[in-house]
């Protein structure tokens, strides 16, 4: 590589640079952030630690008035917090003198990137302006990328911003956003505390049904901490509270009356330990009101159902199989276009009691959250918007986000999250989203309760 093109080395252990670079005139740029990003590998996250939000850098120099990197300018790699405790994030660039280079540096989430990169907004990006050299000597620049500036780069090829002075110790993980908070106070009967924290909410892996797929945008939530229904409201709970409003089982099980999927009854019986259906929003929303709780929110649900690091499902990123939730039980009577991978042997398929699928769960403490994946659709405290709209179009940060907007094009509809007995796998996902009308009632459809755990 001539010396005219730049050559840029990136530095993996402390001083590295400083050591690699010919004795002529250099730059050694170094890159840190207030990100929480992996531990080094071979170590155990704590429980109580924040989630990494970024594990991979890009760097990529150009020079000024040019649209693409020099020949062997672009570096790409993984971060943990030992390299940036150690300033270790560093790279040496070694240009032609007097020649204007710009640097273009983005920290990312590797599994919601592309070979083209990060997708849009879903970086911390800067690119700035690297100092000019003469024939000999070292010139030092540095950037912080701050994870409040995620969906607005700072800078770009035409107008870079200016390098900063490296600080004298790295703010690697010091993003308040992300710190675990516990609850105030102790859960209630059938509750679990879920810390506050911060996560990404959507992922571009949900794909295939458009009712699902509107959730492939990435943002970062920061939640407060709340108190969270183990499982799902089941039939007892219902008849207990003496507050069920909607339509009760038919008797029936050959499932040619929407009413036959109706999980209610009276009376004691079989289905006591099902999860309540046939409820519409208002008269979920006043049950858990009457609790002193309220229905969760999208976020919410999608920070637990993702194990509060945006697990693709409950467990992992494994497509289920049928013992792993209650799921693909479907193509009977008025759901026969639903899918049937799963078939209940000995009658049409239905909700199970709550635990029922083997890895439909998350771990809390000593506490488990059971049935995010399947067994019935729940309902959101959110209206629906589609990504395009006011609730979710904008990138970046939100903080305990709720969508109180009507959808222009769907304004009758609230968000559901979860998958149900009937539905395929993409509608288990945790960032999957369903809508249904604010009235409906459904077979497919029952809830949860939440409420604040902030003093």
């Amino acid at each position: 590589m001539t010396r005219a093109a730049a050559l840029l080395l990136l530095a993996i252990g402390a001083g590295c640079a400083d050591r690699e670079l010919p004795p002529t005139g250099q730059i050694v740029f170094s890159i840190d952030t207030d990100a929480p990003v992996p531990p080094p590998p071979g170590t155990l996250r704590g429980a109580d630690e924040p989630s990494p939000l970024f594990d991979r850098l890009r760097i990529r120099v150009f020079r000024a008035g040019e649209s693409e990197p020099c020949p062997g300018c672009s570096r790409e790699l993984e971060v943990n917090e030992q390299l940036f405790l150690e300033r270790a994030v560093s790279m040496g660039v070694v240009p032609e003198p007097g020649v204007e280079l710009l640097a273009a540096v983005e920290l990312f989430r590797g599994v919601a990137a592309t070979s083209e990169g990060p997708l849009p907004g879903s970086a911390l990006a800067a690119t700035l302006r690297l100092p000019v050299v003469e024939a000999e000597g070292i010139q030092r620049a540095a950037i912080t990328l701050w994870v409040d500036d995620l969906g607005k780069p700072r800078g770009s090829l035409d107008a870079p911003i200016d390098a900063e002075a490296a600080p004298s110790a790295s703010r690697v993980g010091s993003w308040a956003g992300a710190r675990r908070v516990p609850c105030a106070g102790p859960p209630g009967k059938g509750e679990v505390c879920i810390p506050g924290g911060a996560f990404w909410m959507g992922n571009p892996l949900v794909k295939g049904v458009a009712k699902a797929t509107d959730a492939d945008r990435l943002r970062i939530v920061v939640l407060s901490p709340f108190f969270f229904d183990e499982h799902e409201v089941t039939v007892r709970d219902a008849r207990a509270s003496g507050d069920f409003v909607g339509v009760p089982w038919t008797g029936a099980a050959v499932g040619a009356n929407p009413s036959d999927w109706c999980t209610f009854t009276s009376a004691e019986g079989p289905k006591d330990d099902l999860p309540v259906t046939c409820m519409d929003w208002s008269a979920a929303s006043a049950y858990c009101q009457k609790r002193g709780a309220r229905l969760p929110t999208e976020a919410e649900h999608e920070y637990v159902a993702g194990a509060f690091e945006a697990r693709l499902f409950p467990w992992g990123n494994a497509e289920p199989a049928c013992d792993d939730a209650i799921w693909g039980r479907g193509g009977v009577g008025v759901l026969k276009f639903h899918p049937n991978r799963c078939p209940l042997e000995g009658g049409i398929g239905s909700p199970e009691p709550p635990g029922s699928g083997a890895r439909d769960r998350v771990a809390v403490g000593s506490s488990w959250v059971l049935d995010l994946a399947g067994n019935v659709v729940e309902w959101t405290r959110d209206r629906w918007n589609s990504q395009d709209e006011p609730c979710w179009a904008t990138p970046g940060v939100y903080h305990d986000p709720v969508c109180e907007l009507p959808s222009a094009a769907l304004p009758d509809r609230r968000s559901t999250r979860g998958g149900a007995f009937a539905f395929d796998a993409v509608f288990m996902a945790s960032a999957a989203r369903g809508r249904e009308l604010e009235v409906e009632l459904s077979g497919l459809v029952g809830f949860r309760c939440a409420r604040s755990a902030v003093p």
